[in-house]
């Protein structure tokens, strides 16, 4: 949070603003104003700063707090790969995924598309030896986290496949 000085102008040096307000104003450009200016420059900033205080302390507070519960919901980065060779799938945010678990050592990605479950993507061979090491990982809900075009990366929720399925979790 600033704390914003509020004082009467005079006629002030550079070097004579607060160190909080001084970082928004540039030094050439107060320099070549005259009195009058360099008040109105000085009170403007100071008036925006007030403003951006007051909106600063809410939106931090409600990050902060989605943060903490985010990072206590235990889960791990899971890659998919193999797009190209499946009907050349790109991940969106919206799509809704599971995992299947297929034959020898792969996990096939499945998508939903018009009411049916599509295969489009593996997870990678990295990722699953652990994966099959999770109980009921089919179950478990999938976050979106980035794509590429040879890869897409989700987080897996390791949540108790009691309190939650792919269906009633939105994160």
């Amino acid at each position: 949070m600033y704390y914003i000085t509020t004082y009467f102008f005079r006629k002030m040096d550079y070097m004579d603003i607060p160190v909080h307000e001084r970082q928004y104003i540039r030094k050439l450009t107060y320099n070549k104003m005259n009195d009058t200016q360099k008040e109105m420059y000085v009170k403007s900033i100071t008036d925006l700063l007030i403003s951006f205080s007051a909106l600063r302390v809410d939106t931090t507070r409600n990050k902060s707090k989605q943060k903490r519960v985010k990072d206590k919901i235990p889960r791990r980065r899971i890659k998919f790969t193999g797009m190209k060779y499946r009907y050349n799938h790109v991940f969106t945010d919206s799509d809704r995924v599971k995992l299947k678990d297929g034959d020898d050592d792969v996990i096939k990605v499945l998508v939903k598309e018009d009411k049916k479950w599509k295969h489009v993507a593996y997870v990678s061979t990295d990722d699953v030896e652990w994966l099959r090491s999770v109980e009921d990982f089919e179950h478990k809900p999938l976050e979106w986290i980035n794509v590429d075009k040879t890869y897409a990366i989700y987080d897996i929720i390791l949540l108790p496949s009691t309190c939650c399925s792919i269906s009633n979790i939105r994160i």
